[in-house]
């Protein structure tokens, strides 16, 4: 699930006085970074995976000079980080013994040029080269205890040969931490080449890294901590559902669920309210009792353990460092970047623009269209809303579900919505919301007819009217540079 820094665009001999952190790529450097370019500035690429990318790692991409593909810097299995092509294809298999490496595809363009084939426990473990056909045939997908068809088993498929790369023949990259009395100390991606590239901080609070963004629920500008460090647990120890616990169920992977930051929301928590975040301490004997918060209500109910396993102690819980944020960029431009700023002379680099003539923030997105290809390096890129707008439902003021109505839901939290955003294809319309609905709703199954519409949520956030498009634009283009 976005938020980091842009970068000047001025020479580099005025970067100081910018107040922000350039990436250091000598001429010679294999690996640079890519910036996705807007109108009135930049953000880097490299500080969060985008949604579109398949979540390779928590960074997101650079760009190989070598191979002349984006890559993402990920775990290999010689223990190293690398930066592995992010464009690849699902690893499959021609046999049914899952045996003999292939890729197929039912569309009529040509493949990524890559396959990975991850380790049992995360890490990808191979990297396979896309090569000739083979001629069609069945496919197999390699489950954790069987090997299965992809495709029924009668349907001919057009597959590909793979060859396979020696890891180390990919970059090889190191994360550092700069040393600092603040709570947040700055995280750098470092090559032997000497690239260096600022990607977050690390909060010395949690002992993790984090990465400048937007606190999912209270959408205050924060570090939060990375997904790969943060595990949610449900679980408590106490009657009260005050004092987590994170409960490991059976698992081939026991580190998977042993990330070092809980993440939970406890009894009584206020729906506006910014999750709760806490160090994993020492393990203890399986708890006798566990609770959870019960989702019909308040209260807390006891949860039977699914079997003997062990229960981490949760430490305090530890409010998350708070940044502060500006927009960089001519005033005139339409999109500009957001910067953040921990107080103490940290500026994290940030991967969000404000939309300007619009009136919301908004991330990369590609801008499919008919006859655009799958391949996604060959798709242009917009600003879209991380939430991509809203969608009208179909809903009736009246039993018979021939008096439409259209609707948005107020929002609990944060200030009242003066519109919303429709987006259609490549444009976006914003329509001002109105007066709220009280009466009853309808909607239209397809077994039972026209039925009555179930409200959710506080009768006091009833949904307001949605009027017709005060004006609509299309979407802003990006671009990407290196």
């Amino acid at each position: 699930m976005i938020a980091r820094l842009s970068a000047c665009l001025v020479p580099l001999v005025l970067i100081a006085a910018c107040a922000r952190v350039e990436p250091v790529s000598p001429p010679s450097s294999r690996l640079v970074p890519e910036w996705i370019v807007g109108d009135g500035g930049r953000v880097p690429r490299h500080v969060e995976a985008p949604l579109y990318r398949g979540g390779l790692a928590d960074g997101g991409t650079l760009y190989d000079t070598a191979l002349q593909v984006s890559c993402a810097v990920v775990a290999t299995a010689d223990g190293k980080l690398r930066c592995i092509p992010d464009e690849v294809e699902r690893l499959e298999f021609g046999d049914a013994a899952c045996t003999r490496p292939i890729v197929s595809s039912m569309s009529t363009a040509a493949p990524a040029p890559y396959a990975l084939e991850y380790a049992p426990c995360g890490g990808v473990a191979h990297v396979f080269a896309v090569g000739a056909p083979i001629g069609p045939g069945p496919a197999y997908a390699r489950q954790p205890t069987e090997c299965v068809p992809s495709y029924p088993e009668d349907l001919k498929v057009p597959r590909y040969a793979l060859e396979e790369i020696p890891l180390e023949q990919f970059a090889a990259v190191t994360e550092e931490t700069t040393p600092s009395p603040n709570r947040l100390q700055a995280r750098d991606w470092v090559t032997e080449d000497g690239l260096r590239v600022r990607i977050g901080a690390k909060d010395t609070a949690l002992g993790v890294a984090c990465s400048a963004t937007w606190e999912p629920l209270s959408r205050e500008s924060v570090c939060l901590p990375s997904r790969g460090s943060t595990v949610d647990s449900s679980y408590f120890g106490d009657a009260a559902c005050t004092r987590p616990v994170l409960d490991v169920r059976e698992t081939t992977c026991p580190a998977a669920s042993l990330r070092p930051v809980v993440r939970y929301t406890p009894s009584g928590t206020d729906a506006c309210d910014p999750y709760h975040y806490a160090p994993r301490t020492a393990a203890s004997a399986p708890a006798a009792t566990e609770y959870r918060v019960d989702p019909l209500g308040d209260g807390c109910e006891v949860v039977a353990p699914l079997h003997p396993a062990p229960s981490y102690e949760i430490g305090p819980a530890v409010p998350l460092a708070a940044l502060t944020t500006r927009l960089d960029g001519p005033e005139s431009a339409r999109l500009r970047p957001y910067v953040t700023d921990d107080g103490h002379g940290l500026t994290l680099p940030t991967g969000r623009f404000r939309d300007t003539a619009a009136g919301f923030d908004c991330i990369p997105y590609p801008d499919y269209k008919p006859g655009s290809g799958d391949r996604l390096s060959t798709i242009p890129l917009i600003c879209m809303p991380p939430d991509f707008g809203w969608r009208p439902e179909e809903l009736f003021t009246d039993a018979a579900c021939t008096q439409p109505i259209e609707l948005a839901g107020e929002r609990s939290c944060g200030p009242a919505r003066r519109a919303v955003f429709q987006i259609t294809g490549s444009q976006v319309a914003i329509r001002p919301l109105g007066a709220p609905f009280t009466g009853p709703l309808y909607r239209v199954e397809a077994k039972r007819g026209c039925v009555r519409a179930d409200r959710e949520g506080s009768p006091a956030l009833a949904p307001l009217r949605v009027g017709p498009p005060e004006r609509t634009l299309p979407l802003a283009p990006l671009t990407v540079s290196r």
